[in-house]
């Protein structure tokens, strides 16, 4: 989940660079907001990678309060912030907490030429999407399906693991998941049918 965060965070700062490259003549600045490292530490160290690699001339950090819940104008503050800068044209915020729709619409009327793009909304997408210029979101159902048929893989990638005496009903083998992600579900094993 949080490498799909990270490239979607990377994707997003792409497009931002297209959008902007007509512009490429003059000095521009993109605006990238992120939780703080104790919240998502993978947003922000993407962040800092892209702003190293661009240069801190160009790419500007921010982050939002840990508590956005409860500190929305703070948060809403936190991101409009950014277009007070007069070269920037784009902004993003990877994970678009409570409180980003606001900034934003904030943004569109002080500085219409701002692309803002929202990554992992916790607000309503059609809300959200009124607002900003491009809303990256995982396809959770989609998603779904893709574990199912990865567990259906892994098991029988798996299964040649296993001692040829035994084979795995149900359930993936312990040496095929991460520790403790499945407590509480017992692996059974049987003698394997001789037929």
């Amino acid at each position: 989940m949080k490498k799909f965060a990270a490239i979607l965070l990377a994707l997003a700062m792409v497009f931002s660079l297209c959008a902007i490259s007509a512009s490429a003549e003059g000095e521009y600045h993109i605006g990238i907001i992120t939780g703080s490292v104790s919240q998502s530490e993978d947003d922000r160290r993407g962040a800092e990678a892209f702003q190293a690699m661009y240069g801190e001339d160009m790419v500007k950090l921010a982050i939002y309060p840990d508590n956005f819940t409860e500190e929305l104008e703070t948060t809403i503050q936190t991101i409009v912030n950014m277009s007070d800068d007069p070269l920037m044209k784009a902004i993003i915020v990877n994970q678009a907490v409570p409180g980003t729709t606001e900034a934003f619409r904030q943004i569109k009327e002080r500085r219409p030429d701002i692309i803002c793009i929202a990554g992992e909304s916790h607000e309503d997408l059609p809300e959200i999407g009124s607002a900003a210029d491009l809303v990256c979101n995982n396809d959770f159902v989609a998603r779904g399906y893709l574990i199912i048929r990865s567990r259906a893989r892994m098991r029988h990638l798996c299964s040649h693991l296993l001692p040829a005496s035994h084979v795995l009903r149900d359930h993936v083998p312990p040496c095929c998941r991460y520790e403790g992600s499945m407590r509480g579900v017992r692996h059974e094993l049987r003698p394997r049918d001789r037929s």
